[in-house]
């Protein structure tokens, strides 16, 4: 596994733990704009790595 392939799944945990944990402070009933931004974030680095990842994947081939 090269270097940018660690990144990218590195990247898609982080957005995967932000997303986990704007569910979580939703579910506990705190404000929507508390949890807005990493839910938000989350699903923006979760899509953008899964992408790359896709692509730096097709490029390999």
């Amino acid at each position: 596994m090269s270097n940018i392939q660690k990144t990218h799944r590195i990247v898609m945990i982080i957005g995967v733990l932000s997303i986990l944990f704007s569910i979580i402070s939703a579910l506990l009933g705190n404000p929507f704009k508390e949890y807005a931004f990493g839910l938000l974030i989350g699903a923006i680095l979760v899509g953008v790595a899964y992408i790359n990842n896709k692509d730096w994947k097709k490029d390999e081939e």
